[in-house]
C-alpha cells in the first residue's frame, strides 16, 4: 500500500482507466516502480514506454494526475513524430 491508501492493483487500475480509449498497460514488476506501456487508439501497434516511476513518489492524487498528463504528452509526441520515436525517459 502506498501513501494514497491504495493497493498497487488499485493504483494500476486508476492509471490504466485514465488513458481510455487509448491503451495503457501498467506493470509493477518489483513492487517499487511502475512501468507504463502506452499506445494510441488510432495506432495500437506503435507503443510508447514510460518506465521507472517510483511508487513512493506517488504520494498525492495531484502527483498521479501529473504523471498521467506527462505520459499522455509522451504518447502524443511519439505519434506526432513516429520516425524519431524512442522509449520515453523516466517520468
Amino acid at each position: 500500500m502506498n501513501n494514497l491508501g491504495l493497493s498497487i492493483l488499485e493504483l494500476r487500475c486508476l492509471i490504466e482507466k485514465a488513458f481510455l480509449p487509448d491503451r495503457c498497460i501498467c506493470e509493477c514488476p518489483d513492487g517499487k516502480t511502475l512501468h507504463l506501456e502506452l499506445s494510441s487508439f488510432a495506432q495500437p501497434t506503435v507503443p510508447t514506454w514510460v518506465t521507472s516511476i517510483p511508487i513512493s513518489d506517488l504520494d498525492s492524487f495531484r502527483v498521479v494526475a501529473d504523471l498521467i498528463a506527462k505520459a499522455r504528452y509522451e504518447l502524443t509526441c511519439a505519434h506526432a513524430q513516429p520516425a524519431a520515436r524512442q522509449p520515453a525517459s523516466r517520468y
